[in-house]
Order: structure tokens, then sequence, then C-alpha cells
């Protein structure tokens, strides 16, 4: 297939004599087809933007709701449509676009929904599905695991240039593991929440009312709070994310400590299914009442700055810097979307003085996203912080080898070579009745989310010090055998005891990425959840260093059964845009794609 020549002139201009004309590349045809779609999409509402921000976040937490409703076999089918990928990758696109000043101007903050005003918004939502995926698809390349070309005039193929796939999605389903084991061992306290439900519906029904016939309104007292706080902390607990154990709770943040920041966000997640099972009541009630009117709510930010202090028992200047962490602003939004396909804020500045509460925003990953707003808020405290949490990491490993059979070190273990230092040893675990000694390398590393700028830095980093950390201490091992004769917990270990030696590199979030990225085999590579699920899941033995850096390299997610991409086609205006998983010669077959249009 022939290359089609284009030029970034419009038909109206000639180059000056002399000047040489170029091609313009693909990834330029393809940011400029995504600047005018957005400029369409904008142009499909009229009048303020934040009219459009409050219908994009109902049509949100209504795909967020209906999801959530399906039982297991019905949503893995739903997570792999077209559908959700297009508001996977287009709810952040849209808020970021219609979020503008007029969020912050004076005004009434509630208006209602509509069947016209639905369609609109699931409409803008797709559009904005095919604008994310485009981000993602020039990111890709950007970073090089991507090659686009165009087989003709208005086609753009996007070719995986990756060795492994899917990589990072295995290590990420880690997560969803160890919340999984984290609900089994809350089982008792679930069954009893199941117990007393009907008891606290039963306070709550006579609570809640239509306001203003299409609304919701309703009551609350300390017993229907309390209990509701409890759900929020099971929620919580039962998905595993990132931001719940990133900083010691004493780790000050703007002069607050993180645990009060975890402890907002749990609250919110306890308002929203508090604020769930009310809207059920309500529709029990009044079932012709539409469900987008009832389930997206305004509320006035000072009422909510009281709700919080009283809360948390902070004061209100102290509650608003922490509901800062967890809200979109016209300042701030842009930040918070700038990656595709980020999940959307709990609250949502709407006008000057109230804010939308979205379900999908409190319930997919709050933490994470007040984990990046700490992080941009507050980088001094930050930095300071993450300094700190080396002694953690090491003290919950070590967690895992309890007994006295098992000596280690206190602190990091400097290793010298004729005065200078060579490397340092993180942790080190010594299982005297086997003589099997265990050298740690342990990464804290802050998550990238879908940033391929941060997972391409991230990634250069990780790989070169730990592959530089495996080889120095090999190296300084066999050079120095008496090495490691050194205090370990209430002991020494003599060199002539070590009878094998294991290296381990262990990621808090992150261990292996896709595109066959080098690792020195010479160590086992895991990550801190696969960890904590092979100790929780697995028969350790009489040998548990063994068994652990045996099982890390055997469950490397590298080897797991890798995923397999379909060809994916969308159309956008006049263009084509084919995500093509294999040989880019291929690039002309069609069978086996999805196809959508805007």
């Amino acid at each position: 297939m022939g290359r089609v020549k284009h030029t970034s002139r419009s038909v109206d201009q000639r180059a000056p004599i002399g000047e040489r004309v170029t091609d313009p590349k693909p990834s330029d045809i393809l940011t400029d087809i995504m600047r005018r779609e957005e400029e369409r999409i904008l142009a499909s509402l009229p009048g303020e933007r934040r009219w459009g921000l409050l219908e994009l976040v109902r049509a949100i937490d209504h795909y967020f709701i209906y999801v959530l409703g399906l039982d297991e076999r019905d949503r893995e089918e739903e997570i792999q449509s077209e559908r959700w990928d297009l508001f996977r990758y287009g709810q952040s696109k849209a808020i970021s676009l219609f979020t503008d000043r007029s969020s912050i101007a004076p005004g009434p903050s509630l208006t209602r929904s509509t069947q016209a005003h639905q369609q609109w918004a699931d409409s803008v939502i797709a559009g904005c599905g095919r604008l994310g995926m485009c981000h993602m698809l020039l990111n890709l390349h950007r970073y090089g695991l991507v090659e686009l070309s165009m087989p003709s005039p208005r086609a753009i193929h996007a070719t995986v240039s990756l060795g492994e796939v899917g990589v990072e999605a295995v290590e990420a389903n880690e997560f969803r593991i160890v919340g999984d084991l984290t609900a089994e061992m809350d089982q008792q306290i679930r069954e009893h929440s199941k117990v007393i439900a009907p008891t606290i519906k039963a306070l709550m029904s006579p609570l809640v009312s239509p306001w203003h016939e299409h609304y919701i309104q309703y009551d609350t007292n300390p017993e229907i709070d309390h209990f509701f706080r409890g759900q929020g902390l099971l929620w919580a607990r039962a998905r595993y994310e990132s931001g719940q154990d990133a900083f010691a709770p004493e780790a000050t943040f703007g002069g607050l400590p993180f645990a009060l920041y975890r402890e907002a966000v749990v609250e919110a997640i306890a308002w929203v299914l508090k604020h769930l099972t009310y809207t059920n009541l309500l529709l029990l009630k009044h079932p012709h009442l539409d469900v987008r009117n009832t389930l997206t709510v305004t509320t006035g930010e000072s009422k909510l700055l009281s709700y919080l202090s009283d809360a948390l028992f902070i004061t209100e200047t102290e509650a608003q810097q922490v509901l800062n962490t967890l809200k979109s602003t016209p300042d701030s939004v842009h930040a918070q979307t700038s990656d595709p396909a980020v999940d959307i804020a709990p609250f949502l500045q709407i006008n000057s003085s109230s804010v939308i509460f979205s379900i999908a925003g409190a319930l997919s990953s709050p933490f994470d996203f007040m984990l990046a707003e700490l992080y941009r808020r507050y980088r001094k405290d930050w930095d300071r912080a993450v300094d700190e949490r080396e002694d953690s990491f090491r003290s919950e490993l070590y967690d895992l080898f309890p007994t006295e059979k098992f000596a280690k070190i206190p602190k990091p273990l400097v290793l010298k070579r004729d005065g200078d230092i060579a490397t340092d040893i993180d942790a080190a675990v010594f299982d005297r009745a086997n003589g099997t000694l265990g050298l740690f390398q342990l990464k804290w590393q802050d998550t990238f989310g879908t940033s391929m700028r941060k997972r391409n830095s991230k990634m250069m980093n990780f790989l070169s010090e730990t592959n530089r950390w495996i080889s120095t201490v090999n190296t300084f091992l066999l050079e120095h055998p008496h090495a490691l004769d050194h205090p370990l917990g209430q002991g020494t270990i003599p060199a002539d005891d070590v009878k094998i030696i294991h290296l381990f590199v262990i990621g808090r979030h992150f261990s292996h990425f896709s595109g066959g990225a080098s690792r020195d085999s010479r160590a086992a590579w895991g990550m801190w959840p696969q960890v904590l699920r092979l100790f929780k899941e697995s028969a350790v033995g009489s040998d548990p260093i063994t068994w652990l850096h045996k099982t890390l390299q055997e469950q490397s997610p590298t080897l797991k059964t890798p995923v397999t991409l379909e060809p994916y086609e969308m159309r956008i205006g006049e263009y084509r845009i084919r995500y093509h998983p294999v040989s880019a010669h291929e690039g002309s077959r069609q069978d086996g794609n999805h196809t959508s249009t805007c």
C-alpha cells in the first residue's frame, strides 16, 4: 500500500519558492482530527458548559451503577464490550471539556434531566471515548509502543509494537485478588451487616421523599450514619487501592495527618452507599421518578463542610483542606484528567457555592484520586513522607517471617568496597534452620495509572536501579564471601552457615512491564500484593525463602497467558482510526473488528 501525501497547509496556501514542503506525520493528523472533534462536541451544547457537566456526571453515575448491579458473569462480559471502553475512556475527557469558569459562577445548581439531555450526554461520552482512545494511541506512539501509518488518505492505522502484552493488567489484578481476600476476612462482619440492614432500611424509609417533584430529599440519624460508616470501611477494605497504605497514618500533608485524608475518603464512600440506599427506597415508593434525577445530587459546599467537620471531629477550615483533595474545579480539572481513562472526582464544582456528588467518583478509585491531589498540592510534604516509607515496607515484609527461626536486619545493610559504598540491602531474612538467606531490594514506587510518560520514566528508573543492584550484590558476594557476617536480630550469620542466597526485587505497585523489558533472572521479581496473596493462598513449606523465590519466578506475569488483542476500528468525522495488534502489512484486513461511528 502506498502512502498518500498530505500537506499541513490549507488548499489556498502555496509554499514560497525554495521552501521545502514536508508531509505531516500521522500523529500530527490524528492530533488535528482530535482538535476538530473536540470543537464539534463542545458546539453540541449551547450556553453554559456547567449544565452539560451535570448531565454528564449523571450519565457516568447511571452507567456505573448499572455495571455494579450486574452479576459477576454479566459484569465480566460488559467490561469486554465496546460500551465499557467508550465510557472508560470518555468520562474524564468529557468532564475536562465541559468544566470551565461557569462552574464557579453564582446560579442554580440543579436542572431536571430529560430524555433529550440523556441522549446528548451518552453521545458526548461515546464521542469523548473515541478521543480518549486516540489520546492513548498518541501516548503509546510517543513512547515507541505503537506505530502509526496512513494506508489511505482518510485512514490511520495504529500497530502494536510490543513483545509481552498485558503484563501491567496481570499485576493490577493482584490488587483485586487481595481485596477479595480481605473481604473474606471481613465475612463475619458482613454477615452481621446483612442481618441488621433490614432494620436500618426500616428506619430510613420514612425519612426519604421526593423534592420538587423530580428529585430526592432525606434526613438521617446517628444510628443510620454509624451503620453506613461501617459499610464504607468494608467497601474500602474490599478494594485494595494503593492510596490506602501509601503513607504512615501520622505523615502530614499541609499540616494534617494522612490518616485524616484517608478517613475523609471512607466517609465519602459511606455517604454514597447511604444515598444509594435512600434512592432505592424512594424509587420503591415512587417508581415513576427518573433515576438520573435522584441518583446524582448536588449539595451546598458549606453544608458539606459542616457535615465533614462533624463526622471527622475537625474544624471547617480543616474540612475544606481535606475536601479540596477530593474535588474537581476549573483550576484543577485539566491536571486531574490529563491522562486518558482516569476516574473522575468524588466532588465536582458546579457553581460558586455547590458541588456535584458523583457516585462513580466516590466508589471507583477515590484513594488514588486523593493521593494524586496530595502529590500535586503538597510536593515538599510528599517528598519528605516518601523518605519515611522504607522502614514501613521492611516491617511489613518481616511480619511474614514472624518466628524466632528467622533473623532479620533492623535497618538497611550498606556494602562497602575499599571504603566506598557499593550498594545497600534494604531487607534481609535468614532462615537458621535451612541456612537460607533472602536479600531484598524493596521499591515503593508511586503508581503511574494510564500515563505513558510516567510509565516510561518509572520503568527506566526501576529496571536500571534493580538490575544494577542485582549485578552489584552478586559480584560483591563473590569478592567478599564474609560480607554478611552481620548482626541480624538476636544473632549473627556466620558465612559458613549460609547454604544458599536468594535475591528478591519486590515492588510495592509493580515489578514487570509489557514490551519484553529486560530483567536480571538471578533475582525473583514480584509485587507486594502478589507476595501477600501467595502467603495467604499457598502452602509455604519448610523453607519459606526458597519457596517464595521459586514461586515468584514460576508465577511471573510474563508467563501468564498473553492478552489477545482484537482489531478495533472507530470513525471520527471522515476518518477511520484502526487499532491493529498485528503486523502493519496486514492492516487492510477487516475481519474480527468492532466499528463505531461518531
